[in-house]
C-alpha cells in the first residue's frame, strides 16, 4: 500500500491551526507572510472572543429560542417519545 498524504483540509486546519498557520508567516514569499499572519489572528480571535465571549453571550440572549426545533423533527421526538 502507499503511503499518500492527506490533502489539508478545512477541519484539519480548525483542529490544528498552531502549527500550520503560522508557518505561513516563516516563509519567504510576502504574500505567502501576509496570509500566514492574517489567517493566524482570525483563527486566534474567532477561538477567543466569538466563541468564549459572543457565542455564550448570545445564548443566554436568546433563551429557549436555542432548542428551536422544526416542526417535522419535533413530531418525530414526539413518536419516539424523546424528550426533555
Amino acid at each position: 500500500m502507499i503511503d499518500r498524504p492527506r490533502p489539508l483540509s478545512a477541519i484539519t486546519l480548525g483542529r490544528h491551526p498552531g502549527h500550520r498557520l503560522p508557518g505561513l508567516a516563516a516563509s519567504n514569499l510576502t504574500a505567502l507572510k501576509v496570509i500566514g499572519v492574517g489567517l493566524t489572528l482570525a483563527v486566534i480571535l474567532d477561538a477567543t472572543i466569538i466563541r468564549a465571549l459572543l457565542v455564550p453571550a448570545i445564548m443566554r440572549l436568546a433563551g429557549e429560542a436555542n432548542w428551536w426545533a422544526p416542526a417535522p423533527l419535533r413530531r418525530l421526538h414526539q413518536r419516539l417519545g424523546l424528550t426533555d
